[in-house]
């Protein structure tokens, strides 16, 4: 299965070295993680200690890939399957009176009580109405139909792990 590909929706992505080593740790400890999994279902002993070991090392090592990607930016290496991305989610609020006041023509068809998302998404598919349109601000008001609300995701992956 090949590596997907988040070069259009990650943040700073521009591949540090700094990323790429955590990330590589992150692989061996994954392996290493897998190795001793693979062992407690054949013998049920002590393992568990070393398990908990790497656990906690892995904990450790998201919290500094995550560490990293803010102070470098983003890493992605399709061909080896090393994520180390922030991956940023938008989502959009709307203003069922300010809508109405910018195209009284469509507001029939999109507003109740709230903005009808579904249906404006058509509009958009449509082209009539543009989401950089929404997100500009529109006199008398001075206010934007549309808000972006930006959420983020971190995706970090090495290989196996």
């Amino acid at each position: 299965m090949p590596n997907i590909d988040y070069s259009k929706s990650a943040v700073n992505l521009v591949n540090p070295d700094s990323v790429k080593s955590l990330l590589v740790i992150r692989g061996i400890q994954a392996t290493s993680l897998a190795e001793y999994q693979g062992e407690l279902r054949k013998r049920n002993g002590d393992i568990f200690a070393a398990i908990n070991e790497i656990s906690e090392a892995m904990d450790d090592n998201t919290a500094e890939i995550r560490r990293a990607i803010e102070a470098d930016g983003s890493y992605q290496d399709l061909v080896a399957g090393l994520y180390g991305l922030k991956q940023r989610k938008v989502s959009y609020t709307y203003d069922p009176s300010l809508f109405r006041a910018k195209y009284p023509e469509y507001a029939p068809a999109v507003l109740r009580r709230v903005v009808d998302e579904e249906k404006l998404a058509g509009l958009i598919r449509g082209r009539l109405i543009t989401m950089e349109d929404l997100l500009q601000p529109s006199p008398p008001t001075e206010l934007a139909v549309a808000t972006e609300k930006p959420s983020y995701v971190y995706i970090i992956r090495a290989g196996g792990g």
